[in-house]
């Protein structure tokens, strides 16, 4: 029979792997999802690799697109088949964020150490669509775990060397703002390897030993840099000569990726105002902590365990902070802003859980228990606000738009079959409706449906939908109002014939 902390663990993470397994079957897909279907993964293979399709080529994540198109294949065109590929790497990630957290101690602190790392809303909306961020963020806990695992073991194994590489490159393909991630795990393993080779030399091992035993665990990371290198330089170059990496912030990376990710975690309730500054200060502190973990570590050492999560999780936050600065202030690409900054929100759970763990292993007593009381009142607070923010009907903050686009779709076929006789119907639509209508035009077979443009809502159309913001660009048109949708105020229109 399990441990009673295994079976919690399992509960809580099937209840999140449920939630986010409804979401992908109920959701209306998104502008950007439907992007990535209509014009990414309908492409070729050859297309999708050399990202040779103009059009927002930026949207084509690269592994979510051909998993789109095989998930497509095998199941069909329906949300949740075309989401799939985002659940498995949802259970991904709860499965290696219950075998991190087993790292922190006595069950409580498991529990809620679980429940820091999985319940951010954000994190849970990317794990509920068919975008490449949900497959980043569970490729990347694998690759931190497994980067764990080298620094516990007493010498580093090629294989868990290997699969710390295999993952970081996975999340790189699946956006490449995690280039960031790849970039300081496997800078981070280097380091662990030079730094045991210098430690053997020390001890009086042979040059060419210590230099065999170096190569044989560096290898797979150089095998798999070559071919992720192969796979994204060329994307990557005709992303920047295209002016496509332009989504992010320009002021600089406290503001820009710290700010936009509490923002984003708040998840824009009534008491983000006031939380907001705190969570700034906590975030201070949580950095300020760790780095005394660190510089504590290296001049005193510590317990293998302890000192693993210490090295494994500080220079891994420090080079993503020091790479997406130097893409900022260096190259000119927007600083990581929202859902490109994602990355750093498991990071810095890990950050925090570390920083209370030392709390808790203090030898005063009294200190522990603050501690320990400490973070099962985060846990519970992040609890709460998941609970508070659950939602089966919005994606949240990612497209609070084309939730009525579905049912508009339904409103639309009923009032033509009672209206109009058998022509197709010509619709305009503001252009963030584009991709959604013309995705469920081509999945759900609507041949009575013309294919919706980017044109501008003024001209001759049978229907229109609109946002609030451009229904004022439908002045003039003598129009019937079918229905306007309370809770986005989007208006579904038929012209009137004079």
């Amino acid at each position: 029979m399990l441990p009673l902390t295994s079976l919690a663990l399992l509960a809580v993470g099937a209840v999140l792997l449920g939630y986010t397994a409804t979401r992908a079957s109920l959701l209306t897909f998104t502008h950007d999802e439907s992007f990535s279907y209509v014009y990414h993964a309908r492409a070729s293979v050859e297309e999708i690799l050399s990202f040779t399709i103009r059009r927002a080529p930026s949207n084509n994540h690269l592994l979510n697109t051909l998993l789109m198109k095989l998930s497509a294949g095998l199941f069909g065109e329906s949300e949740l088949a075309l989401r799939l590929p985002n659940l498995l790497a949802h259970a991904l990630y709860l499965v290696t964020a219950g075998l991190i957290a087993r790292r922190f101690g006595r069950p409580p602190v498991i529990l809620a150490a679980f429940l820091v790392l999985s319940l951010n809303p954000f994190i849970l909306d990317y794990f509920s669509v068919a975008r490449g961020y949900g497959l980043g963020l569970g490729f990347m806990l694998g690759s931190l775990y497994f980067c764990l695992r080298c620094f516990e073991a007493p010498k580093v194994s090629s294989l868990q060397a290997g699969l710390t590489a295999a993952f970081a490159a996975l999340a790189v393909l699946s956006t490449f703002s995690f280039l960031h991630v790849y970039v300081a795990l496997n800078a981070t393993v280097v380091a662990l390897i030079l730094a045991r080779a210098w430690r053997a030399r020390r001890a009086g091992v042979g040059i060419g030993t210590v230099a065999g035993v170096a190569a044989r665990s560096a290898l797979p990371l150089m095998l798999v840099g070559a071919i992720l290198a192969a796979l994204v330089a060329g994307p990557i170059r005709n992303l920047r000569e295209w002016d496509e990496l332009y989504a992010g912030g320009t002021i600089g990376f406290w503001q820009d990726t710290v700010g936009s990710l509490i923002r984003a975690s708040l998840y824009g309730q009534p008491y983000a105002p006031t939380l907001a500054p705190l969570l700034a200060v906590l975030v201070g502190v949580v950095l300020a902590v760790n780095a005394g973990l660190f510089a504590r570590f290296l001049v005193r050492g510590g317990q293998r365990c302890s000192s693993a999560l210490t090295l494994t999780i500080v220079p891994t936050a420090v080079v993503c902070t020091l790479t997406s600065s130097v893409q900022g202030h260096l190259l000119g690409i927007p600083f990581l802003e929202g859902r490109t900054a994602i990355l750093f929100l498991p990071l810095f759970a890990l950050l925090l859980l570390n920083a209370v763990r030392a709390a808790i292993a203090s030898d005063q007593r009294w200190f522990s228990v603050a501690a320990r009381a400490l973070l099962v009142l985060i846990a519970t607070g992040v609890a709460l606000h998941a609970i508070r923010t659950a939602d089966l009907r919005v994606v949240g903050p990612i497209d609070p738009y084309n939730v009525d686009t579905l049912q508009m779709l339904a409103d639309l076929e009923a009032d033509r079959r009672s209206s109009r006789d058998g022509d197709r119907v010509r619709l305009g639509a503001s252009v963030v409706f584009e991709p959604t209508i013309n995705f469920y035009r081509i999945t759900r077979r609507l041949s009575w449906l013309r294919e919706v443009t980017r044109a501008p809502l003024g001209g001759e159309y049978d229907y229109y939908f609109a946002t609030p913001d451009d229904v004022p660009a439908l002045d003039g048109r003598p129009r019937v109002t079918i229905r306007q949708y309370p809770d986005t105020g989007n208006v579904l229109a038929r012209r009137t014939r004079g």
